[in-house]
């Protein structure tokens, strides 16, 4: 059935980016942030562009820098409006199999950070500033999807690499999530 809401073909953008969040509710498919963070739901638009950011640490954002006193992209207002989905993949797996630790749950949320692992406890890429001027362009009518893996080299997104299968699976559940009527084409 989702496979026959599908109208085009899924091109996956392999870039150096990442995000996340828990969402209680879907209001016309949206949510908050994690646990404990009641976070305004995000309306979706009833004919989508989706975006599918995808790649390795750069993608995932990495933040370790101590020197930093903040690590976070800051607040923006128009973060409530850019709807976002996530799964994200384990930094630790080297060139072998990583662990799925992080995801929206199934559900799409507003534009965030993600939770890090190790000595980065924030994770956040490109889909930032990429849904931040879509948004500030007044460009509304977007879902960012993103999957992520920290490291393991470029094989694992060939066709039969576990990240190709990862971001394959990633972009299904989200297209699962959007509310029955919406329509949408895969833009990048």
């Amino acid at each position: 059935e989702m496979l026959q809401r599908m109208s085009v073909s899924i091109a996956i953008v392999i870039s150096a980016t990442g995000v996340a969040c828990m969402c209680p509710g879907v209001t016309t498919g949206s949510g908050p942030q994690p646990e404990g963070n009641a976070q305004p739901s995000v309306t979706i638009a009833k004919r989508l562009m989706v975006f599918v950011l995808t790649g390795q640490s750069n993608s995932l954002g990495t933040t370790a820098d101590p020197g930093e006193k903040d690590i976070s992209p800051g607040e923006d207002p128009l973060d409530v409006t850019i709807p976002f989905f996530w799964r994200n993949r384990s930094t630790r797996g080297g060139d072998g199999p990583s662990v799925l630790y992080g995801d929206s749950k199934g559900k799409i949320c507003r534009m965030r950070t993600q939770q890090g692992e190790g000595a980065n406890p924030l994770f956040w890429g490109p889909e930032i500033s990429f849904g931040r001027r879509l948004a500030a362009a007044g460009v509304t009518n977007i879902l960012i999807i993103k999957a992520s893996r920290g490291g393991g080299g470029n094989s694992h997104w060939m066709k039969n690499g576990q990240m190709y299968g990862h971001v394959v699976e990633t972009v299904h559940q989200a297209i699962s999530a959007l509310p029955r009527d919406v329509e949408f084409d895969i833009a990048a």
